[in-house]
């Protein structure tokens, strides 16, 4: 893990997620851990930070990538895994 400079957006929490997210994914199975651990993360950052996870955006549009699969974070976010 690596974390932002001090001085830079210390209001909100960065998360990275490795990947080229700029042309339409398959629905592998590295696609689908990925988000299960996003999830887990993001749930575990939103309680640490008190921080409501349904508010989460893009850092940009070229980031994570268009074709992202937020629909499937936020879904997941609202079930979250044991």
């Amino acid at each position: 893990m690596v974390t932002s400079q001090d001085f830079l957006d210390d209001d909100h929490v960065h998360v990275c997620v490795e990947g080229d997210f700029s042309a339409p994914l398959e629905n592998s199975e590295l696609v689908r851990e990925q988000i299960f651990v996003l999830v887990k993360l993001v749930i575990r950052l939103a309680s640490a930070f008190k921080f409501d996870p349904e508010k989460m955006m893009a850092h940009g549009d070229l980031c994570p990538g268009v074709e992202f699969p937020w629909h499937e974070l936020k879904i997941r976010i609202d079930r979250p895994p044991h």
